[in-house]
């Protein structure tokens, strides 16, 4: 997976998830980040205080605070008439999650989906968890119905947004070292429940398009501080 600016990810998911509809099949994209970096929920109000030396940026979906130092991060498209578009939003996290954990699983750890809303005690067995970890604003402090938890610790997340275009789910998998995850590792869980892939490739034109969303919304200071609220709400 490619190693990208914070401006560029988010905006990419965004022209995904304006312009899955064209492609008339899902789309599964993981990325990772070019220096360390913090993503806020769409509607996060923001932080009083940020650790140093971290870039900031503010996602296209809700759902709260995410470091991306170690994580493998990934984005779900799907056009407006996909199955999984007729779901609750909790069966299609569940969905998600369900190819997430079978990552572990074929690891040999026992990965469940959480059963329902809780606080994380046992920080320092979060791979990558950060000092701040304690924080109700933090994704990862906390799990939400049907995250991925390995032995009390929750090792991915993620959050939906459902536009008239299609739907995107953005998710991360904490990790470092033996935890890491990659992308060959999740496509390979993907494919053990019935998914084929072919390699998707941006044009030049589809790339351009790309970079004009870098520049207005997610690369403003007004985006970032401010969310998007008033912003192509779609």
């Amino acid at each position: 997976h490619n190693l990208c600016s914070p401006a560029w990810n988010m905006a990419c998911d965004q022209w995904l998830l304006q312009n899955v509809k064209n492609f008339g099949c899902p789309i599964l994209r993981t990325y990772g980040w070019d220096r360390p970096s913090l993503s806020l929920g769409y509607f996060q109000a923001y932080p009083a205080s940020m650790p140093p030396h971290y870039a900031i940026v503010r996602r296209p979906t809700g759902g709260a605070l995410v470091f991306h130092d170690f994580d493998l991060t990934f984005t779900v498209a799907l056009p407006p008439d996909h199955p999984w578009r007729k779901l609750g939003v909790c069966e299609r996290y569940a969905r998600v999650h369900e190819r997430v954990s079978k990552v572990f699983e074929r690891r040999g750890r026992e990965a469940r989906l959480a059963p329902c809303v809780s606080r994380i005690t046992n920080h320092a067995s979060i791979p990558g968890a950060q000092s701040s970890a304690s924080s109700p604003d933090l994704c990862f402090a906390k799990s939400s119905r049907y995250d991925v938890v390995i032995d009390g610790a929750k090792v991915a997340g993620g959050a939906q947004r459902v536009t008239r275009d299609g739907l995107i789910h953005q998710g991360s998998i904490q990790g470092e070292r033996e935890w890491r995850v990659s992308s060959q590792e999740l496509k390979a869980a993907w494919e053990t429940c019935g998914a084929d892939f072919e390699k998707f490739i941006l044009f030049p034109e589809q790339r351009s398009e790309i970079d004009e969303l870098v520049v207005n919304p997610f690369g403003t200071q007004w985006w970032n501080q401010n969310g998007g609220r008033d912003w192509r709400s779609g």
